[in-house]
This record gives structure tokens, C-alpha cells and sequence, in this order.
């Protein structure tokens, strides 16, 4: 009788205690349910992380413009303005760098790949994804002959070097218009002046590019 009573007695603790496993394995889900939920609160409430000052290729042009005043060409690929100015090359550099920005992908994707893009100012974009200079570009009928393309281009030479001043830092660009087709002459004004001052020939100035 003592052991039929012990053994219901038993029975009943164990049936006590079975609702507490599944109650405790609740409330441990709960509370996880609970974590997790805080968590992205927390996520979507807390405070923006602050974005850097260079965020894509248009706020690049943005900052250009302020810092040196420098007009962007419209459809243009475009860095920075002036290859004199270190100081701004260097910190524009850094800030892409910083803001973890391919400079080359984003102008692409901003603004589309092209050979050569001449600003209102004179200075151009030559593909590279590299600093702006100095570089005026002109448009001309062609000559036939080689010689008179050499000729033409030292005829024009000093007005494009009035215009400059002392920013001669690039290139002479000329686009020698040949039946419709365009055919570019570039050469460094270093090398151009070089040449010029060593008496170099209009033909031999018009081969300086080729």
C-alpha cells in the first residue's frame, strides 16, 4: 500500500514538473525574440554614420568648383583643375581614398568615357582619369600638305599662348578637320617650344605628333 502511494506520488511530481520545461523553453524564446527585436530597433533609430565629404564623381566636381573656382564642362569627364595645385590634388585624392571611391568606375558610370573634353577655360580631360590642365584644344581645316599643317599650327601657337599666360603646363591640342573626318595633332608645350626654339621645321612640328 506504502509503495502504490509512493509510486502515484511519483506520478503526480513529474506531471508537475512536465509544463515547466516547455513554459522555460518559451520564455527563452521570447526573450531571444525580444533581443533580436531591440537589436534593429536600435539598428534602424541610432544616428546615421556621417558621410564622407566625397561621396561620388558629382560631389568631386562640386568640391572642384569651390576650391578653385574651375567650371565644369557639361557631359564631361572632369577630375580637379589645376596640376600646379599639389596641395589640392593631394587632398582631393585622400578624400577618395577615404570615402572608399574607384575614381575611374564612378566618372565612367557619372559621365560616360571620352577621349578628349575641352572646358570653356581651355583646359581638357584626356581619358586618363588624371588631374585637369592647361590645354587648349582648336579646330581647323586642314591644310593638304604637312608642311602648311606645321605652318598653321605656329601661326596660331602665339595666340593660344596669349591666352594662356604662364598655364602651360599641358598640351596643344589641334583637331585638323580632313574631308569631314577628324584627325587630332597633341603635343606637350614643352616639347613644342623646344622644338620651335631649336628651329625645327613646319613639317617636322606637324610630325611631333605622329
Amino acid at each position: 500500500m506504502m509503495d502504490k502511494q509512493k509510486n502515484e506520488k511519483t506520478k503526480n511530481e513529474k506531471r508537475k514538473g512536465q509544463p515547466i520545461r516547455p513554459l522555460a523553453m518559451g520564455l527563452f524564446i521570447l526573450g531571444t525574440l525580444l533581443i533580436l527585436v531591440i537589436s534593429v530597433v536600435g539598428v534602424v533609430l541610432r544616428e546615421p554614420e556621417p558621410i564622407p565629404n566625397v561621396v561620388n564623381a558629382e560631389a568631386v566636381q562640386e568640391a572642384i568648383q569651390e576650391e578653385s573656382g574651375a567650371s565644369a564642362p557639361p557631359n564631361c569627364n572632369f577630375m580637379w583643375h589645376n596640376q600646379a595645385d599639389e596641395d589640392l590634388s593631394a587632398a582631393l585624392t585622400a578624400a577618395l581614398d577615404d570615402a572608399g571611391i574607384d575614381y575611374q568606375a564612378a566618372i565612367v558610370e557619372a559621365y560616360g568615357e571620352q577621349e578628349i573634353c575641352q572646358s570653356e577655360d581651355g583646359s581638357y580631360y584626356d581619358g586618363n582619369f588624371n588631374i585637369m590642365d592647361w590645354s587648349p584644344k582648336v579646330t581647323v581645316t586642314a591644310p593638304e600638305s604637312d608642311a602648311a599643317r606645321g605652318q598653321q599650327i605656329l601661326d596660331m601657337l602665339p595666340i593660344v599662348e596669349a591666352a594662356l599666360g604662364e598655364n602651360r603646363i599641358g598640351y596643344v591640342n589641334v583637331v585638323f578637320m580632313v574631308d569631314g573626318e577628324e584627325s587630332l595633332w597633341r603635343v606637350s608645350h614643352t616639347d613644342l617650344e623646344a622644338a620651335i626654339a631649336e628651329g625645327t621645321s613646319p613639317e617636322a612640328i606637324y610630325a611631333l605628333s605622329q
